[in-house]
């Protein structure tokens, strides 16, 4: 029987790969996001193009609200 031995670093010396990893997974989200929007633009047509901004409606109109309470 062999031994199977695995390396763990005890201290974080690869600690500029977490960083890199977040990026990776926020642009492959906004990419995914992106590409549904797209395939919905070819599915429906203009009303899906617009659809971002009809969404964004209610987010901008609480953000406003919410920078004159403060």
């Amino acid at each position: 029987m062999t031994d199977v031995q695995i390396n763990t670093p005890i201290s974080n010396e690869n600690s500029d790969i977490v960083p890199h990893q977040r990026t990776a997974t926020i642009l492959l989200a906004v990419l995914a996001v992106l590409a549904l929007w797209a395939k919905a633009v070819l599915w429906f047509g203009l009303p899906a193009l617009v659809l971002p901004a009809v969404a964004s409606v209610p987010v901008i109109f609480l953000t406003l609200i919410w920078i004159t309470w403060g």
